[in-house]
């Protein structure tokens, strides 16, 4: 939906932004959102169901990540080429509240489709971890929380990555490679911030929280949200430059302050929700962040024990 071919009455005035929202929301119901046709040469993702998430199978393959020279920030420099050398599942969308409710039995019970928010990067590995155990799974992370707020949220805690074969966060450099699902572009879809509207919560639309998940338009991989809604935590701690960056798509757990998040928010202008673009947060800090997780495709090439699902998400699986 090209905002500059739009109706004056959804271009401006103050309810332009919420009908826009509302507009964009009606032609995903009847639209498909399957994603679209990948750019050439891309490989498919394949969409995997398990007991509690519903999951993407990402290829592997090569990206270039960062911007190039003279675009985007300095954090978002040098661009680089990362090989992903085997598959990996990460989430369909953000983790809703409804599912952070259902493993961790804290937060919001209303809403339960809108992606959790307000929660710590120790939070998401506490969900990681706590979901492992209860699919059987080896958990990726010892920890060992030192202070909760009146909410429950972890604020403080010693973390250590272990060899299990359960939920974790993406690392950062699988992040920005399921978010481009093949593209070299600003966003996924291509570099018009027009088209944002289509495929990302951001502050354009006018909405004062952030919105169910799934229901705008997927990425050519069948992945929502990854543009807005909220900043996403990712594992690995956030460095000023990649200068010195692995060029594989493991996670770069070398020094660094705080904890990277991305995609942006609901609150941001489009440029943060950028695919290259990058923050530094503190990891008990609380605010507009979420997470989806991912997680080591079987060394089979098979998938996890579950159901493919070639539906839409479930657009009310959990929001704030």
């Amino acid at each position: 939906m090209n905002n500059r071919a739009l109706p004056s009455i959804l271009r401006s005035g103050p309810d332009a932004g919420r009908l826009r929202s509302l507009l964009v929301v009606l032609l995903a119901s009847v639209g498909g959102c399957d994603g679209g046709a990948p750019p050439p040469n891309v490989p498919p993702a394949e969409v995997v169901k398990l007991p509690l998430l519903t999951m993407v199978k990402v290829p592997a393959g090569s990206f270039l990540m960062g911007s190039p020279e003279g675009t985007g920030l300095a954090a978002e420099h040098p661009q680089h080429r990362v090989t992903v050398p085997k598959p990996f599942l990460i989430g369909r969308t953000e983790v809703t509240r409804e599912e952070f409710l259902n493993v961790l039995g804290r937060g919001k019970e209303t809403e339960g489709t809108k992606p959790v928010s307000s929660v710590s990067w120790y939070d998401a590995i506490e969900f990681c971890n706590e979901l492992s155990k209860r699919e059987g799974l080896e958990p990726v992370y010892e920890l060992e929380v030192f202070e909760r707020s009146q909410t429950g949220s972890a604020s403080r805690a010693s973390v250590r990555r272990l060899d299990g074969n359960g939920y974790r966060l993406p690392s950062e450099a699988e992040w920005e490679y399921a978010c481009r699902a093949g593209t070299e572009t600003l966003w996924c879809f291509g570099d018009d911030p027009d088209a944002l509207y289509d495929y990302g919560w951001f502050n354009g639309h006018n909405v004062a929280t952030p919105q169910p998940v799934g229901s705008l338009s997927p990425n050519f991989w069948g992945i929502y949200d990854m543009h807005g809604n909220l900043w996403e935590w990712v594992e690995d701690p956030f460095k000023v430059s990649y200068q010195g960056a692995p060029a594989d798509s493991r996670v770069w757990d070398e020094d660094g302050t705080g904890r990277a998040a991305r995609g942006g928010s609901f609150m941001d202008e489009s440029d943060p929700c950028r695919s290259a673009n990058r923050h530094r947060l503190l990891p008990g800090l609380k605010g507009v962040f979420g997470f989806r997780v991912a997680m080591n495709a079987p060394e089979d090439g098979g998938t996890p024990p579950g159901e493919d699902d070639p539906a839409q998400p479930q657009g009310d699986s959990g929001r704030e």
